[in-house]
């Protein structure tokens, strides 16, 4: 059976080779909101330019929208595939972090919550909807020097979460207890 590197590979060695596929990640924690305090998010991608690129309809911030991604420097090392293994880890590192998004890392350094990545690929012919996502993930392991960004990146482990995860006592839902 062919892993999802030996699959993308195949694809990638097949393709035109006029096709330009820019790989983008988007960051997302409860730091980051705009001018007017919405939610938003930090998205970049790997070229030398700025790009604009539509959002899948799924999206959890402006979906199906038109937004701008900043260029940076970037490396995604995909986790590998093992039979019989679940999970794995996406390696991210940011190189020259622009001034720009730098505050935004440093703000949500210090508040403890999850920060979630996706991880998009665009075709430069076609950036009306992103021809690859990888969502799910959040940052787990996050190191900040004056260059660079590393992160290890996980999925949320669900095989070990409890199930309900709302625990029903006698305190909260007394009608549920028997009286006696």
């Amino acid at each position: 059976m062919a892993t999802v590197t030996e699959a993308w590979q195949e694809a990638i060695a097949s393709a035109p080779a006029d096709m330009v596929v820019l790989s983008t990640l988007e960051l997302i924690h409860p730091t980051f909101v705009d001018d007017q305090g919405n939610p938003d998010s930090i998205r970049v991608v790997l070229d030398e330019e700025d790009h604009t690129f539509t959002l899948e309809a799924t999206a959890p911030l402006h979906a199906g929208q038109q937004v701008l991604f900043e260029a940076l420097a970037l490396t995604v090392t995909q986790p590998e595939q093992e039979d019989g293994k679940l999970g794995g880890s996406l390696q991210i590192e940011l190189d020259n972090v622009p001034r720009t998004i730098l505050p935004s890392l440093h703000a949500a350094a210090s508040v403890r919550a999850r920060a979630q990545i996706i991880y998009r690929e665009y075709v430069l012919d076609d950036t009306t909807e992103p021809d690859l996502v990888i969502d799910g993930l959040s940052a787990k392991i996050v190191q900040i020097t004056q260059t660079k960004i590393t992160c290890s990146a996980t999925f949320l482990d669900l095989l070990n979460a409890s199930f309900p995860t709302r625990i029903f006592s006698q305190e909260d839902f007394p009608g549920l207890f028997d009286g006696s």
